[in-house]
C-alpha cells in the first residue's frame, strides 16, 4: 500500500515518485534528498529509530490503519508516547476510518483531540447471505432466469472423522468439541432458527442451516459458494449497469464496467476461485472479465496491475486477501464480496507454537471492506455469512502483540535501548502475556543474542537487530560468513523473508511436489531446495536470457515474481553484511556436488540458525516417528520435500523453522542434521555423568557397534536442560568439546571484529574438521544413523536408532519368540506366520 499511495500522491501533484513524494519498503526503496514526504512501512520506521532515535529531522508521523493493532504498530505507539514527552514539537496523528479514538486519546493522554475528515462516497448496499440465495438475489427482479445459489453439505459426521483415530502425543478431543457431533437432524437445527429465517423459502432455509453447520465445524472458506455469488454477482451488475445505460459487453458508454473486488483467505483460497473461474462459462470468458491476484507476497509490478483499467467490455475481478482492506483504494470497484474470514496467526505462550487458521474478522474490518466500493458510484457489498454471524463478531481485532511470538520486538527494544523488555512491554495499550515475553528472552539467549543475566545485546545480537529477517536466520546469515557458505544462506534468508518460491498448482500438485525433491537432491533439506532452485534459475537467466528464466519457472513450478524477489532482497542483505564489515564471499570454499555449495557445511549453518527448533527423529518399521521435547509427536508440513511417507532420513535429527498448529502440529522448513552439528552449533552442552562401562552392557543407550569404546569411559552430554541425552567415549566428548569451544570463540570473535580474517588464524582447520564430521556422519545403512553417538530423548523415549538393527530394531529390543520382518516392518508377533503390515514370511 505504501507504494501505490505514494504513486497516487506524486501523480495528483504532477511529478514522479522519488522527487518530493517517495516510497521505502522492505527490499525496495524510491527517495532522495529533495523526497520531503516519504511513504513506508511500520517496520522501516522502527529501524529508521535504530540509527535517529529521536528522529531529528521528521517533523510529523502519520500512522493510518492504526485499528489494525499490529504488533509494530502497537510497538511505535509506545516509542512515540514517550518521543512526544522528549520532543515537544513533533506532531503525531493516528488514522482509521474505524479509529476508536477514545482508546488512543486515553492512551497519549491528550483529551478530546479529536477531528473527523469527511469523504465523498457513495451509497453502498449492504447484502447478506440470506438476501442472495434465492433466485432474485438483490432484492429485486433485475435478471430472469437467475438459479438459486444452494450450499452443499461439507462438513463430515463426527464418527466418519475420528472412528478409532490414535491421537498419540496429544489428547483426544472431548466429548461435545464438535458441535455437529452425533446425528444432527434438521429438526435440530430448526429449533435453533432465527426468527426471521421463518419467512424464507425452504431451500434457502435449508442452504442457511447447511451454511451455518459447515461455519460451525470448518475454518475453511467455501470457495464454491464464492464463485456461485461471483457469478450473481457479475450477472446482475451486467444486467443492472446496461438498464442505467452504463457499459457492459456489447455497449460503450463513458463508464466503465464497475470491478469486483473479492475478500479471500489467502493464497490457496485466490489459487482455488482462479481456477474454478477459468472453468466457468461466463467468469472463464475473457472477452468478458478479468481475473486479477492481489497478495501481499506478490512484487509491486503485480500489484500496480489492480490499478490499470480493463479493456471496454472487460469487467475486472479482483481476488485478494485483506491486504486490500486498508489504504490501497482502487477507483472502479463497485462490487465487493465479503467471504468474511481471514487468516490470523495466533501464539500460543505456553506451548510455545504458532496456531494459523481462517478465523472471523472483526466488524471493524468488515467496515473497511464494505468502504472499498462505492468510491465512483453507489455500490454493493455482498457478505458471504449471516446478519446473525455479522451481530456476534467483535467490535475490533485482537492486538497482535497478544497473539504473535515477540523475538524480533525484544530485539528491537534492546537495540534501542528502552530498558527491560518486560516493563517496556508493560507500557502498551493491550500488554502481552508474561509467559511470550519469558520465551522471547530465552529463544534469543538460547542464540546468543542477548545474556542471560541483563538482557544486554551482545555483538552478535547488534549485528542481528540490523538485519530485516527474523533473529534466527540473521545468526544463519553471520554463521554463514563465518563457514564461507554466504550464497545459500542469503537465498534462504531473502525466501523467508519474502515469499517461498514453489508454488503447487492444484492439478499437478504430484509433479510439483516431485520437482521440489529433484531439487533438494536426496539431501532431506527444504533449505537446500530452495537454494538449489535459485541457483538454477539465475544460472538460466544468465545462460539463456530472460525468457528462458521465465520458462525454466514454468516447467520446475516456480513463481517468477518470487525469484525475482529473492534475488533484490538478498541484494540489500548482501549489502547489509558488507557494510558491517563481514567479508561476504560470492560462493563457498568447498563443493561436494553439482550444488554449487557444499551441503554438509550447509547443514551446519543452518543448524546453527534455527537451533534450538529442533526435532528427533525414529524410524518405526517403514515410517518416521517426529518428536519435540515439548509437544511430543509432530509431522513434516504437506509442502516439506519430507513430507513423503518413509523416506529415509541420512541422520537422526531435524531443524525446523516453525512449528505450526492447525489440524496437526507440522514443523515447517526442516532440514535433516547430524548429531554433530547438533553438538557442536547448538546450544550449551551439559555434562551429565562419567562411567565405566563393561563389556556386553545391554544398556539400551549403549555405544554404536560401529564404534568399540567397551573398554573406555563412557560420558554423557546434554543439550536443552536435558531434553536430550547423549553418549559416547570420554574422548570422543572431550574432542567435541574443544571444537565446540573454538567454534564459539571464532563467533564471538567475528561478531566483534566481523572484518577479522580467519584464513590467517585456526579459521580453515577447524571448518575442515566441521566438515569432515559432518561428512563422516553419512548413514552407510538404511538403519544406521550418527555414528559416533548415541542419544536418547528424555521427555519422549524417542531417539534415533545408533545400533546396527534389523528392521528398524536392536537386538534387545524383540521380545525372544518374536522375530523382525525382512522388509523392514519391525518386530512381529512369535505367533504370527506373516507379517502383518506387509504380509512377508517368517524367516526359516
Amino acid at each position: 500500500s505504501a507504494v501505490s499511495v505514494a504513486a497516487r500522491v506524486a501523480q495528483e501533484r504532477d511529478e514522479q515518485v522519488g522527487d518530493l513524494v517517495g516510497y521505502q519498503i522492505r527490499g525496495e526503496q524510491k527517495t532522495s534528498r529533495k523526497t520531503k514526504l516519504t511513504f513506508c512501512t511500520t517496520g522501516v520506521l522502527l529501524r529508521k529509530l535504530i540509527a535517529n532515535k529521536a528522529l531529528q529531522g521528521v517533523t510529523h508521523i502519520f500512522v493510518d490503519e492504526i485499528h489494525e493493532r499490529g504488533i509494530h504498530e502497537d510497538f511505535l505507539l509506545i516509542v512515540l508516547r514517550d518521543l512526544c514527552l522528549v520532543r515537544k514539537d513533533l506532531k503525531v496523528v493516528l488514522m482509521s476510518a474505524t479509529l476508536d479514538a477514545e482508546v488512543f486519546s486515553k492512551y497519549f493522554g491528550i483529551g478530546n483531540k479529536e477531528f473527523h475528515v469527511p469523504g465523498k462516497t457513495f451509497p453502498v448496499r449492504e447484502l447478506f447471505l440470506e438476501h442472495v440465495l434465492g433466485t432474485t438475489g438483490f432484492g429485486e427482479d433485475v435478471v430472469r432466469g437467475l438459479n438459486a445459489i444452494v450450499v452443499q453439505e461439507r462438513v463430515r459426521r463426527r464418527s466418519e472423522t475420528v472412528g478409532n483415530r490414535k491421537f498419540k502425543g496429544r489428547a483426544p478431543p472431548r466429548a461435545g468439541y464438535a458441535p455437529c457431533e452425533g446425528d444432527i437432524t434438521g429438526d435440530t437445527l430448526h429449533t435453533e432458527d432465527p426468527p426471521e429465517w421463518q419467512s424464507y423459502a425452504p431451500d434457502v432455509l435449508t442452504s442457511l442451516r447447511r451454511w451455518r453447520t459447515n461455519a460451525e465445524n470448518d475454518d475453511a472458506v467455501d470457495v464454491e459458494l464464492v464463485v456461485d455469488v461471483l457469478r450473481k454477482v457479475v450477472r446482475v451488475a451486467d444486467t443492472s449497469e446496461k438498464a442505467d445505460g452504463l457499459e457492459t459487453g456489447g455497449g460503450r458508454t463513458d463508464a466503465p464496467a464497475g470491478a469486483v473486488l473479492v475478500f479471500l483467505t489467502g493464497w490457496d483460497d485466490i489459487v482455488k476461485v482462479t481456477d474454478l473461474c477459468a472453468n466457468d462459462k461466463l467468469l472463464g470468458d475473457a472477452s468478458k472479465t478479468l481475473v486479477l491476484p492481489l497478495h501481499g507476497s506478490l512484487p509491486s509490478s503485480n500489484q500496480k496491475a489492480i490499478f490499470d483499467r480493463p479493456k471496454p467490455g472487460i469487467r475486472k475481478i479482483i481476488l485478494a486477501t485483506n491486504i486490500a482492506e486498508t489504504s490501497i483504494t482502487i477507483e472502479d470497484v463497485v462490487y465487493v464480496i465479503d467471504c468474511g474470514k481471514a487468516k490470523e496467526k495466533t501464539y500460543d505462550s505456553l506451548n510455545d507454537m504458532a496456531c494459523l487458521k481462517p478465523s472471523w474478522t472483526s466488524k471493524a474490518s468488515a467496515h473497511q471492506r464494505r468502504g472499498r466500493s462505492g468510491r465512483v458510484r453507489p455500490g454493493f457489498c455482498v457478505r458471504l455469512y449471516t446478519s446473525q454471524k455479522y451481530q456476534e463478531m467483535a467490535a475490533h481485532a485482537t492486538p497482535e502483540m497478544r497473539r504473535m511470538p515477540l523475538e524480533e520486538l525484544v530485539l528491537s527494544v534492546k537495540s534501542l535501548g528502552l530498558g527491560f523488555v518486560s516493563g517496556f512491554c508493560a507500557k502498551a495499550i493491550d500488554p502481552p502475556d508474561v509467559k511470550a515475553v519469558a520465551n522471547a528472552i530465552a529463544l534469543l539467549v538460547a542464540i546468543g543474542a542477548v545474556t542471560e543475566h541483563d538482557e544486554s545485546l551482545t555483538e552478535l545480537g547488534k549485528h542481528l537487530a540490523k538485519l530485516p529477517v527474523s533473529p534466527r536466520l540473521g545468526k544463519m546469515l553471520v554463521v554463514a560468513c563465518v563457514f564461507g557458505c554466504v550464497d545459500p544462506a542469503l537465498t534462504v534468508a531473502a525466501a523467508q523473508a519474502t515469499r517461498n518460491p514453489f508454488v503447487l498448482p492444484l492439478d499437478k500438485k504430484s509433479a510439483a511436489d516431485s520437482s521440489r525433491r529433484e531439487f533438494a537432491k536426496g539431501t532431506c533439506s527444504d533449505h537446500v531446495a530452495i537454494a538449489n532452485a535459485f541457483g538454477e534459475w539465475q544460472a538460466t537467466r544468465q545462460n539463456n536470457g530472460y525468457g528462458a528464466s521465465r520458462g525454466f519457472c514454468k516447467r520446475r513450478f516456480l513463481s517468477f515474481e518470487a525469484m525475482e524477489r529473492i534475488e533484490k532482497t538478498r541484494m540489500q542483505l548482501r549489502g547489509l553484511l558488507e557494510n558491517a564489515g563481514f567479508a561476504v564471499a560470492r560462493s563457498s570454499e568447498y563443493k561436494n556436488n553439482n550444488s554449487g555449495f557444499d551441503t554438509d557445511l550447509f547443514r551446519a549453518v543452518v543448524c546453527a540458525g534455527l537451533f534450538p527448533k529442533i526435532a528427533s527423529i525414529k524410524k518405526k518399521g517403514r515410517r518416521n516417528e517426529l518428536t519435540t521435547h515439548e509437544d511430543g509427536g509432530v509431522e513434516c508440513h504437506p509442502n516439506s520435500v519430507n513430507s513423503v511417507f518413509g523416506v529415509d532420513f541420512p541422520h537422526g535429527w531435524l531443524v525446523y523453522g516453525e512449528k505450526i498448529k492447525t489440524q496437526k502440529v507440522f514443523v515447517r522448513d526442516c532440514t535433516c542434521v547430524p548429531t554433530s552439528s547438533v553438538l557442536l552449533l547448538g546450544g550449551p552442552l551439559d555434562v551429565v555423568q562419567r562411567q565405566k562401562m563393561g563389556l556386553g552392557s545391554n544398556d539400551s543407550t549403549a555405544t554404536s557397534s560401529s564404534m568399540d569404546i567397551s573398554e573406555e569411559d563412557k560420558t554423557t552430554v546434554s543439550i536443552l536442560h536435558g531434553a536430550y541425552r547423549f553418549d559416547a567415549s570420554s574422548s570422543t566428548i572431550a574432542l567435541i568439546l574443544s571444537l565446540k569451544d573454538k567454534i564459539d570463540t571464532m563467533l564471538r570473535r567475528k561478531a566483534i571484529d566481523p572484518g577479522f580474517c580467519l584464513r590467517t588464524n585456526a579459521g580453515p582447520g577447524v571448518i575442515h574438521a566441521v566438515k569432515t564430521l559432518m561428512a563422516g556422519e553419512e548413514s552407510d545403512g538404511v538403519c544406521t544413523r550418527d555414528a559416533f553417538f548415541n542419544d536418547s530423548r528424555n521427555c519422549f523415549g524417542g531417539g534415533g536408532d545408533s545400533q546396527k538393527t534389523i528392521g528398524g530394531y536392536s537386538p534387545t529390543q524383540i521380545r525372544p519368540l518374536d522375530w523382525p520382518c525382512l522388509n523392514g516392518c519391525g518386530a512381529v508377533f512369535a505367533s504370527k506366520e506373516a507379517c502383518f503390515r506387509c504380509g512377508g514370511g517368517k524367516p526359516r
